[in-house]
């Protein structure tokens, strides 16, 4: 639901992650479409290519059929947190070469 300037109400933050608008949606299909109407010819075409166009062609294709992966989060090392005394104490081990 939206306030009268247009704004979310709070706690609603609008479309769901991984939700397509609705010309999105039929945009693909229409290509979808196309491309399964076409597949004949389209392979003769694609045969028609040298190797590498033919290997360029199938990466491009890769890339809009399969989904991209969420970048994983790094888990990044928590800091020591050491007080005064602590620090103090490592720097005179450090100094004494103990351990």
């Amino acid at each position: 639901m939206r306030n009268n300037n247009g704004q979310f109400s709070k706690g609603n933050s609008g479309r769901p992650k991984g939700a397509q608008n609705k010309n999105t949606k039929e945009l693909k299909q229409l290509i979808g479409n196309f491309v399964f109407d076409n597949l004949e010819s389209m392979q003769g075409k694609f045969e028609e290519l040298e190797a590498k166009d033919q290997i360029r062609m199938m990466i491009d294709l890769i890339k809009i059929i399969i989904p991209k992966n969420e970048p994983e989060q790094e888990e990044r090392p928590q800091p020591m947190i050491l007080n005064v005394d602590e620090i103090i104490q490592n720097m005179r081990k450090l100094e004494t070469g103990e351990e």
